[in-house]
């Protein structure tokens, strides 16, 4: 008979049963903590991981999720491996993970390009290990996104690669060119720039003697090769400084002329340790500035003297015009209502002709020395080419002229002197092309724009007149035709000429808003065109009839420092009736005007005078009376000092010499003017 347990033996087995159980759940506790810490531990790894059974996905981490471009969220249980593998690599994975897994004692290493969900491709390095996972043989996988590593592995390679090619290319680049020499002068190595500069190739010139190179080249390289010779020796000895100089080359290969810096400095270390790098840099840009300040510097002091000379004519003008001023005062008094059937009159009358001519080669001389704006008036220039054309004609008899001029030429506007000026410029350079004698024709026309569309210019729409100078003289090449209207620019023998002429030609036609142009062949002869604009103003008449002297009976102030000049301008005003007050001088003038400008109806003022001059005297006495009327006097031209005053309200300008006539009617335009104005 089976004894029955006792109640306390039963409690206390519950109680031992009851202790079991909290264990076991404390266990089981401890165990799901453990699993979870673990899970987490695999979840934050910076590799992915992954169990496959035959290829199929068990189990994953985050990290493995994210490299693949997965949510964290997806799971990718049951989800074949080769799905995540490139097509390119698919069959070789799959070949690995198709079957079980054998116990393995080193884990396996391999690369394959994984495939993200959006289809972008990666590199990925994989560690695999064959384990057992609830009781099934499985692998185990960490695998690392190596696809920025790869990136940089491969740009590593191709940049080592090409390291080289860029430096050559860099050096090949360089506007330096580049020599190494090696300790026994031998060339092993140049720059393309080093070919340019030489005419000579890589070829030609590696494993060279530098020294031998230059000696034996000499005759067609370098032009100084001695001093070359010996300044690339000194380079060689002196290891412990950089030395620098020029060289002219003219390159083998086209014969071009460069000129060359050359520095070299020793090369300490490495393979060519003992040798040199000698460096080339083109100076001929540099060079050829340097020639043209020279240039300029000349050109500078060839226009310092001409000016000089220009100052000095100038001078000479002025003064020279005065004396002339009282002859032709005195002619001009002494033919004073005498008349034509006197004795004297045709040999006054010839005196005062070569007045004229003197002014004329006045004006010429204060043309040259002075600039300032033309006094353009309406004329036939067709009148003016034949009385040029007779003068030059009188001095190269040896020169046969012939004209052909249009008989309805238009009239131009323009300053007469600077046009006369322009024209014997142009015969005398045409005569110095024709030593020995030659034709020279003129010719003359009507034109409009639309005649001169091909020529480089674009001009102005319009009527314009076109004269042509040829002669057949020796003719020119292109070179200096390009070149004829520089300053300064002269086929003449130092000393002959100074370059100006065609220059102040230039100048002349297009200050009056013209154009030229030159057309020329060697040993044949040269055509110069020129057009100016026509105008539709009747073009003045010279008159040769008698013109009465027109007189006055106002008070004029006449003004002028040279005693002989005054005294006769006094007596030729008195003569056709006007009250004179004569001053010698800039002061004394204003102090008179302060006395009596209510009686004075005009001043005559000479411009240049000692002490005050002209132009200070003009405005003291405009302020005493700001309508007085002037007439300004000098022997300079109108161009300059002059011209100023004019623009500050000088009522007229008339230049010494003067007649009697020329100086009655110039105050009769002036005063009457101003009864019309009042």
């Amino acid at each position: 008979m089976t004894q029955e347990k006792s109640p306390q033996k039963l409690a206390q087995k519950i109680k031992e049963l009851e202790t079991t159980l909290g264990e076991l759940k404390a266990q089981q506790n401890t165990l799901k903590a453990s699993e979870k810490l673990n899970r987490a531990a695999v979840d934050t790894a910076i590799n992915g991981f992954a169990i496959l059974d035959q290829g199929k996905i068990v189990s994953t981490n985050l990290r493995f999720l994210e490299i693949f471009g997965y949510d964290p969220h997806k799971k990718l249980v049951g989800t074949a491996f080769s799905k995540l593998v490139h097509p390119d690599d698919r069959n070789r994975i799959n070949t690995i993970y198709r079957h079980k897994p054998g116990p393995q004692t080193e884990p396996s290493r391999y690369e394959f390009k994984g495939l993200r969900q959006d289809n972008q491709a990666l590199d990925i390095e994989v560690v695999s290990i064959g384990i057992e996972f609830q009781k099934r043989p499985v692998s185990m996988i960490h695998l690392r996104d190596i696809t920025l590593q790869k990136k940089a592995e491969k740009s590593l390679l191709r940049n080592t690669d090409q390291y080289r090619l860029f430096l050559n290319d860099l050096l090949d680049s360089s506007i330096v060119g580049l020599f190494i020499i090696d300790a026994d002068y031998k060339v092993v190595w140049l720059n393309q720039t080093i070919e340019s500069f030489f005419g000579l190739t890589r070829k030609d010139l590696i494993g060279k003697d530098k020294r031998q190179l230059v000696s034996t080249t000499s005759a067609s390289i370098f032009q100084d090769a001695q001093t070359v010779m010996n300044r690339l020796l000194a380079s060689y000895d002196a290891n412990s400084f950089p030395d620098k100089f020029e060289c002219h080359v003219l390159s083998a290969e086209n014969r071009q002329s460069r000129w060359l810096e050359h520095w070299s400095q020793p090369i300490r270390s490495g393979l060519y340790a003992g040798g040199r790098i000698e460096n080339y840099v083109d100076i001929s840009d540099r060079k050829q500035a340097e020639q043209e300040q020279q240039n300029l510097q000349n050109q500078l002091q060839q226009a310092q003297k001409m000016e000089a000379i220009g100052t000095l004519a100038g001078g000479i003008a002025h003064d020279f015009n005065n004396l002339m001023m009282s002859i032709q005062g005195n002619v001009s008094l002494m033919l004073f209502n005498m008349d034509t059937a006197h004795p004297h009159f045709e040999k006054l009358k010839n005196i005062e002709k070569q007045i004229q001519s003197g002014t004329q080669l006045t004006s010429q001389l204060l043309g040259y020395a002075r600039k300032g704006k033309y006094s353009p008036v309406p004329f036939n220039l067709n009148r003016m080419i034949t009385e040029t054309a007779a003068t030059f004609n009188r001095t190269r008899r040896d020169i046969t002229v012939h004209q052909e001029l249009a008989p309805n030429l238009r009239a131009i506007e323009a300053d007469q002197g600077q046009i006369e000026q322009l024209l014997l410029n142009l015969y005398v350079n045409a005569a110095e092309a024709m030593p020995e004698g030659g034709d020279l024709i003129l010719r003359s026309k009507n034109v409009t724009h639309a005649d001169m569309q091909d020529h480089l210019y674009n001009p102005k729409p319009g009527q314009y007149i076109q004269v042509m100078i040829t002669d057949t003289g020796t003719g020119m090449d292109q070179e200096t035709q390009d070149r004829i209207f520089d300053p300064f620019f002269t086929t003449k023998q130092m000393g002959r000429g100074t370059g100006l002429g065609l220059a102040s030609v230039y100048g002349i036609i297009k200050g009056h808003g013209g154009y030229i142009d030159v057309a020329s062949k060697k040993g044949i002869g040269t055509t110069i065109s020129f057009y100016l604009p026509a105008t539709d103003k009747d073009f003045q008449q010279r008159s040769d009839t008698i013109e009465d002297i027109a007189t006055g009976k106002e008070t004029i102030l006449f003004v002028d420092d040279e005693k002989t000049v005054l005294a006769i301008g006094a007596e030729m005003l008195n003569k056709i009736g006007y009250t004179v007050l004569t001053a010698g001088s800039g002061k004394e003038a204003i102090s008179i005007f302060e006395e009596k400008h209510a009686d004075i109806d005009l001043v005559v003022l000479d411009m240049v005078m000692p002490g005050i001059g002209g132009g200070k005297v003009f405005d003291q006495i405009k302020k005493l009376e700001p309508d007085i009327k002037v007439l300004l006097s000098s022997g300079f031209s109108i161009n300059g000092q002059a011209t100023e005053i004019l623009n500050r309200g000088c009522n007229g300008f008339i230049q010494k010499p003067f007649s009697m006539k020329e100086l009655a009617r110039k105050i009769r335009e002036i005063i009457q003017s101003k009864e019309r104005d009042s």
